[in-house]
């Protein structure tokens, strides 16, 4: 009876939160900007993405120092390294007007060859996810920055250990062990921090994609 409308409806809201996880990481700012950075592979994107890095550089100021001008090719996440994500994200903010500027490219035509279809009642041409997305806004930004955040104790966990294996001895169990321990007590903290959250209460509530990877994680 009420045990099992219980169980039906808990089950329902997790289905519910997994099918919106999974569309908001294919359509949320982290899988437009994980399918941007991807896209660029070849020869020719590469040289295509330098070229709007030279734009946006037009925009510092005329003495901002050689570094601040440098080409950079942006950092390729590998699924079984945590840190890789981090280094994408971190470079990715590093190059946001580059990016912004070749996503724009690619959107805007994408969205003249389906309006181009759509006036000859063509099937619309082959395009990734993305491209017939709004690209990436600064709320977005604001996102992958979170992110950032929230993957720095991994990032330094994984150089901590890396460290002691480049010295010619194995991480003792301890070690592991008390990095781990830090690194569960830091994400406790951070999905308490969200509990009382309200996140449906009013407009500007902060979204809650953040505390649900986290508990995931």
């Amino acid at each position: 009876g009420e045990n099992s409308a219980s169980y039906n409806n808990d089950t329902a809201e997790i289905t519910a939160e997994s099918e919106y996880m999974s569309e908001w990481r294919r359509d949320g700012p982290l899988g437009v900007l994980l399918g941007i950075v991807n896209y660029i592979k070849t020869l020719q994107q590469y040289a295509l993405f330098a070229d709007f890095q030279r734009l946006a550089y037009r925009e510092l100021l005329a003495d901002a120092p050689p570094n601040k001008r440098k080409i950079l090719e942006p950092v390729k996440p590998v699924i079984t390294r945590w840190n890789s994500f981090y280094s994408c994200f971190e470079r990715a903010v590093q190059l946001q007007l580059a990016i912004n500027a070749y996503a724009s490219y690619y959107i805007k035509r994408i969205r003249d060859e389906d309006t181009y279809a759509e006036s000859r009642r063509n099937k619309l041409p082959h395009a990734l996810h993305w491209m017939r997305s709004d690209g990436l806004t600064t709320h977005d930004w604001a996102v992958v920055t979170e992110y950032i955040d929230a993957l720095k104790p991994l990032k330094a966990a994984t150089k901590r250990l890396k460290r002691r294996g480049n010295s010619g001895r194995f991480s003792c169990i301890a070690e592991v062990i008390l990095v781990f321990e830090y690194i569960l007590n830091y994400y406790e903290s951070r999905v308490l921090a969200y509990e009382a959250v309200e996140y449906n209460a009013y407009n500007e509530a902060p979204e809650d994609h953040l505390a649900i990877n986290m508990r995931a994680a």
